[in-house]
């Protein structure tokens, strides 16, 4: 039997702490670039790499953990906002920080 909260997990869990923390150090381009290279891992492969690996084939990483807190939780609407809303949200919070804040990323 897999480990719940083995390797995996962890490593997801790092990467989705990297990506919300993106707008303070990344330029909001890369970061928009990342976020079509995401939508374009959606419409081609039809999952994420991590989740497919962790969770099996059509596995969803955020609904499948949120689902232990919230038992009624809507599949096709946290995909639909993690997949599509989510990643967008954060390129568009990154470009307010640097043009309308001034913000100065790193990279």
């Amino acid at each position: 039997m897999k480990k719940e909260f083995g390797f995996l997990f962890w490593l997801h869990v790092y990467f989705i702490i990297l990506y919300f923390s993106f707008p303070f150090w990344l330029d909001w381009r890369i970061i928009l670039a990342i976020a079509l290279l995401l939508e374009l891992q959606y419409l081609f492969i039809r999952d994420c790499i991590l989740s497919r690996f962790e969770l099996g084939k059509g596995g969803a990483f955020w609904h499948h953990y949120l689902l232990k807190i919230f038992p009624s939780l809507h599949r096709g609407r946290t995909i639909f906002f993690t997949t599509y809303i989510l990643p967008l949200l954060i390129a568009a919070i990154a470009f307010v920080l640097q043009k309308v804040f001034g913000l100065q990323p790193i990279l």
